[in-house]
């Protein structure tokens, strides 16, 4: 696993880090600082013409990689811009990777930064960077406004909720509507295949809420994705196919009548959903369709 912690100065990313780090079994943790420091001669701020950062980079990934592929977790904290959180998504996809933007409001990010040693104390430019980071444009699902959160519930909040994952086996697989497929029960694509008593249970599950008046053959339940050759009542997919749309996020018409109608008719089944459904499957079911609105702002954003 490897954790990026990024933030602006006096947000706890060093702290929050260390503490992740000391929970784990097996794990490194690497401060950006340690690293952008290690050149003396010729050294230039990151903020200035002319610095190291490409350098840099190539020397913390190649790093960070030798570390996970000898079998530690990676907690890595240093300033990561919304374009290179792409990049670095991209360059360890094949990984399970967590990103969390840390920040706080302006009264405890002056405590705190007081709080510091005075050499490393930044003064008004922790406020210029909470602004910069606020301004730009993270998906707010990696956001953690630690204001009123101590250290052990911050940490604790990154390595439990799902939330923050961008890597490998993690990430939400969202479908033109907005449904999160890769939560959905019936949704048995590798790697979320499932065993025929699951599906069984799926089938009776979807007459008890009402999404089917019967129960289903276990080879109905069954389900590999969408694709413009499935029903759907809303004419979403076909849609979306016809505009060349990965989803209705993409859309200009975002959100249209057909969307709208789909999220009313989704709400509507939730009280069957909780009379027939474990608490268990409830999250579930929740997660998989009951989350449309708020997957696609998320894309919409991103």
């Amino acid at each position: 696993m490897l954790y990026l912690i990024t933030g602006p100065a006096a947000t706890g990313k060093s702290t929050i880090s260390k503490v992740i780090a000391n929970s784990l079994e097996k794990s490194v943790l690497l401060e950006g600082d340690d690293f952008y420091h290690q050149v003396k001669g010729s050294y230039i701020a990151p903020w200035k013409e002319g610095n190291h950062l490409d350098v840099f980079w190539k020397v913390v990934t190649g790093c960070i990689r030798t570390y996970l592929d000898s079998g530690y977790d990676v907690v890595f904290n240093y300033i990561i811009g919304k374009e290179k959180m792409r990049e670095l998504r991209e360059m360890f996809s094949s990984y399970e990777v967590k990103f969390t933007v840390l920040i706080t409001d302006e009264k405890t990010l002056i405590r705190r930064d007081l709080m510091r040693d005075e050499d490393s104390r930044m003064g008004e430019r922790c406020l210029v960077l909470l602004k910069e980071f606020l301004q730009a444009g993270y998906p707010e699902k990696y956001i953690l406004d630690t204001s009123n959160l101590d250290i052990p519930e911050t940490a604790g909040m990154i390595m439990k909720e799902d939330r923050f994952f961008i890597g490998h086996g993690k990430e939400k697989i969202i479908a033109a509507c907005g449904n999160d497929c890769a939560s959905c029960p019936r949704y048995t694509s590798h790697p979320f295949e499932k065993t025929e008593e699951e599906l069984a249970r799926t089938a009776l599950l979807w007459k008890d809420i009402g999404y089917r008046d019967s129960i289903m053959d276990p080879c109905e339940t069954v389900c590999k994705g969408c694709s413009p050759e499935n029903r759907c009542r809303y004419g979403i997919i076909s849609c979306c196919a016809e505009k060349g749309l990965g989803s209705c996020a993409e859309c200009p018409d975002y959100p249209c009548y057909r969307l709208l109608e789909c999220f009313s008719v989704t709400s509507s089944f939730e009280p069957a959903l909780r009379r027939a459904c474990t608490d268990e499957e409830y999250e579930t079911i929740k997660r998989a369709f009951f989350e449309k609105k708020k997957n696609l702002d998320i894309l919409k954003q991103e």
